[in-house]
């Protein structure tokens, strides 16, 4: 089964039914997948079809979701691009993806951009691709260590996984789920193609943050009573008003080690919604593993715990590594076989060669066979939901004028949950140029909220920067240094 073929099925048997609702109001299955079919007709004759990478910069929208289904509707896959990120970035991933076209309503000079009709003209019907499960459907970019985004491609089948058995299931007609997650990252095509494939509606508020208010009015509007969320906004929701879940009764936590506090606030406060703690790196589409929380999970010594594997999905754990196989698997990295082959291994599973991502994640097994994640065997880390690697922000960083050496760390926050990115340097360079600069240069997510010049970088007894020292010397404001 491919994506695009899950949604004609849900057309021809709930076409009347709702699939989309936007601030132009509600749009059909049936509307949904013909205007999806009228665009890709006309992507067809501007060049697009099986093999074609397309990346796709179009305001979170009904129109941006039509675009999306549109491609898959050639045999080519899809690259989400956020209108937010900087120019330079954008161009740097058209390089990589050596796209044939940008879609895009806000042209980027001497890119091929294709600017999609507003209303587009009829097509002969369907456009028939000889494709299948394993061919791409998605390509999502996320920091690189080396300083240069690595794009992960994923077939139809790793998507697809989730929803025909275990929690995800549960999405179907009369489910109505927000779309949220920012729209490069693989949450989002968890969000769409999750219950767009299974019958479900799809609300997409044009509100860049979830406050407490705002969710109360996609309840109390739209019938929302399905949430994926990243732990951070959890965290958030709960501390400024914990009954602002009401009328959610099924809810996915990922992206970020959970903090059991806000946690056990939600499930006292709503007992009677479901609550999932989710794990997984986009290299497995989504979600690799889930645990239903309860309150005494919140008391366990290693957190939440990460749960069992989804569908489709097999977790191994080899000298403590936590590995992921199966049908969720990425194909590798885009144009990276160096990279692919590093993290994509095969590997001997009870005398069986299987093909496993090595996560770089700790983990253990209980005597229940519940995995509990136990952190990083590396520097990268999760803030705000975003996966960072710390020697991507370094490297652009060491780029600037004036910086000799430089280290970036994360910041922890209340709930102990990474909240902040920071950076020290040594040079003579203004830290407010070098932020601006790598403002033009990096994605949000990966400039430092707080950049700092230091006299020398602390170092340990080895010779190595010292990142815990250098941790502690930011996280207290410049004023009060000399005080201590």
């Amino acid at each position: 089964m491919l994506i695009h073929q899950a949604l004609d099925e849900r057309a021809a048997e709930y076409g009347g039914h709702i699939a989309l609702i936007d601030d132009n109001g509600p749009v059909t299955y049936s509307q949904l997948v013909s205007t999806a079919d009228s665009y890709a007709a006309a992507l067809v004759e501007a060049g697009v079809g099986p093999g074609c990478l397309v990346p796709v910069r179009i305001t979170r929208s009904a129109r941006m979701v039509t675009l999306l289904l549109a491609v898959l509707k050639t045999g080519a896959a899809y690259c989400p691009i956020d209108v937010k990120w900087p120019d330079e970035r954008v161009r740097e991933l058209l390089r990589l993806l050596r796209a044939p076209l940008f879609i895009t309503d806000t042209p980027l000079a001497g890119a091929p951009c294709w600017t999609p009709p507003a209303t587009p003209a009829p097509g002969p019907g369907p456009v028939l691709v000889d494709i299948g499960p394993d061919d791409p459907a998605c390509v999502f970019f996320t920091s690189g260590s080396t300083g240069t985004p690595k794009g992960v491609v994923t077939p139809h089948r790793a998507v697809l996984r989730l929803f025909d058995s275990g929690p995800l299931a549960a999405f179907a007609p009369g489910r109505v789920l927000p779309q949220l997650a920012p729209v490069g990252w693989d949450a989002c095509g968890l969000e769409l193609w999750g219950m767009l494939s299974r019958g479900g509606t799809v609300v997409l508020p044009d509100e860049e943050h979830l406050l407490p208010d705002t969710l109360r009015e996609l309840v109390e509007r739209h019938g929302v009573n399905t949430l994926v969320l990243v732990a951070s906004v959890v965290n958030l929701l709960v501390r400024l008003d914990p009954d602002c879940f009401g009328g959610i009764d099924l809810m996915f936590i990922g992206g970020e080690r959970l903090a059991p506090e806000p946690v056990r606030t939600l499930l006292l406060s709503h007992p009677d919604t479901t609550v999932h703690n989710c794990y997984g790196p986009v290299e497995s589409f989504a979600f690799a593993t889930m645990h239903p929380i309860r309150p005494e999970d919140c008391d366990r010594p290693h957190g939440v715990p990460i749960g069992r594997p989804v569908p489709g999905t097999e977790v191994h754990l080899i000298d403590g590594e936590l590995c992921v196989a199966g049908a969720g698997l990425a194909q590798g990295y885009l144009h990276d076989p160096e990279r692919t082959a590093e993290r994509f291994v095969t590997v001997d599973v009870q005398g069986v060669p299987t093909r496993v991502y090595r996560t770089g994640d700790r983990a253990e097994r209980d005597a229940e066979g519940v995995l509990h994640f136990l952190g990083r065997a590396d520097r990268q880390v999760k803030i705000r939901g975003y996966r960072v690697e710390l020697g991507e922000v370094e490297s652009h960083s060491a780029d600037r004028a004036g910086v000799r050496d430089c280290v970036a760390v994360a910041l922890p926050g209340r709930s102990g949950a990474y909240e902040r990115l920071a950076l020290a340097f040594t040079g003579e360079a203004d830290p407010d140029r070098v932020r601006a600069e790598l403002c033009e240069r990096l994605p949000g997510h990966l400039v430092p909220d707080l950049v700092r010049r230091l006299d020398e970088l602390p170092h340990n007894a080895n010779g190595k920067v010292d990142h815990r020292a250098v941790t502690e010397l930011l996280r207290v404001p410049a004023q009060e240094r000399g005080r201590r």
